[in-house]
């Protein structure tokens, strides 16, 4: 493949198909300027109240688009620091930061000043903003990989963030680009918000519909239902099992290549239904292991304490999952119901390095519990509360599988 080649998109607009080929900027500054900010002293409260200056921290990145600011600093702290004015449409650069945070981008929509740990590339008129946006918001990995220093605890700095290349086209396509893109991202922000609400009602549904800690009675109910509720312990509701792991050295327990029976790990419960794994057991792993029928509720007992899911096929589980086979009692109900005292239920857990629950502490954990008729309707409430979030989600991930298609075809 000759180097022309290489610098021509797999999928361009129209209007461009027969123009030049896009071109390589070597050093991202010959474009932009590239600022760092600062923070004023936190011991001198003059220089944080009155509230006039926005001030964003490199933990704000995660917004994408900055509309404002989570802090704001006064206008003496900001001439007492090396803070500095980052004008609206600049790219914004996290250079450290706990986790994930070192390498992600945002966008300001409004003027701002921000801390030293980010880095705010300020495009000249050769170079459109919200191409430039999305071109480094795709290279997360790779300016993860060029910080300085080892591992987790290197950084970014200005010299790196000056010397990165770009390959651009003319200003013109940067622009038809940018737009695209930022209409998709605008698609994205809208169904964002559908599936906050949606989970921001079922919230609110959790608190209305059970009761709070010490009362019997929840303060909204279905007509017909008015006794008090009862305390339980967990293992009076199902029988209560603890998973176990196969020998992962011999291979005649595990599937390769090919789906088996369904073997959960705390990370395979990504949704309140669960019905696939990550890992697979043969018959002979499966016989050796600890199983649950369907309609079974598995809960994350170590380390992510509280995750939950209602498997709809029978599945082996490993030991960092508890797991309650219902006897008369609605799984979707106790389900919900652990859900609203996930809090309560991680306290259990205490506050050692490795947080665990143990099997006894598992089947001694309460609930208040209502008539087998009022746990179904409260649970058929919740599952189409359930089923509206997921749908919200699919929809929310398609629209992010649809642009990073875009973005792996329309930029070089």
């Amino acid at each position: 493949m000759s180097q022309s080649k290489k610098l021509i998109p797999r999928r361009r607009f129209k209007a461009f198909e027969d123009r030049e080929v896009w071109s390589i900027l070597k050093q991202l500054n010959e474009y932009a300027e590239i600022l760092t900010g600062g923070t004023p002293s936190t011991q001198i409260k003059d220089f944080w109240m009155p509230k006039e200056v926005p001030w964003m921290s490199s933990g704000e990145i995660n917004k994408k688009r900055i509309f404002s600011t989570d802090n704001m600093i006064s206008q003496k702290g900001f001439d007492s620091s090396s803070a500095r004015w980052i004008k609206e449409k600049s790219i914004l650069i996290a250079l450290a930061g706990q986790g994930k945070t070192r390498g992600k981008v945002a966008i300001n929509e409004l003027q701002i000043t921000t801390n030293q740990s980010i880095a705010a590339v300020v495009p000249n008129e050769k170079l459109d903003s919200e191409f430039l946006f999305q071109n480094l918001g795709m290279r997360y990995e790779e300016l993860r990989s060029i910080s300085s220093g080892d591992g987790s605890r290197g950084g970014l700095n200005k010299k790196i963030i000056s010397e990165l290349h770009v390959t651009i086209p003319n200003i013109d396509e940067q622009k038809i680009i940018g737009i695209f893109f930022q209409k998709l991202d605008n698609l994205i922000n809208t169904q964002q918000k559908k599936l906050e609400k949606a989970k921001t009602l079922k919230s609110a549904y959790l608190t209305e519909i059970f009761p709070n800690e010490g009362e019997l009675k929840p303060k909204q109910r279905f007509i017909k239902f008015n006794d008090d509720w009862k305390i339980f312990l967990i293992k009076e509701l199902g029988d209560i099992h603890t998973g176990n792991t196969p020998s992962t050295a011999d291979k005649i327990n595990w599937s390769v290549g090919e789906k088996g029976h369904v073997w959960v790990t705390p990370t395979d419960i990504k949704s309140l239904l669960i019905s696939d794994s990550e890992r697979y057991l043969t018959d002979i792993g499966w016989e050796k292991a600890r199983k649950i029928p369907e309609n079974s509720i598995l809960i994350t007992s170590i380390a992510s304490i509280g995750k939950n899911s209602i498997n709809t096929v029978p599945v082996a589980f490993n030991q960092q999952i508890n797991a309650i086979i219902p006897y008369k009692n609605n799984a979707y109900f106790i389900l919900s119901s652990m859900e609203k005292e996930k809090k309560r239920f991680s306290q259990l857990a205490g506050h050692t390095s490795m947080a665990i629950i143990n099997k006894s502490e598992f089947e001694n954990f309460t609930l208040i519990v209502p008539t087998e008729q009022e746990q179904t309707k409260i649970g058929n409430f919740f599952k189409l509360l359930d089923d509206k979030i997921a749908l919200e989600q699919k929809k929310l991930d398609k629209l992010k599988n649809i642009k990073q298609a875009y973005l792996n075809e329309m930029f070089v």
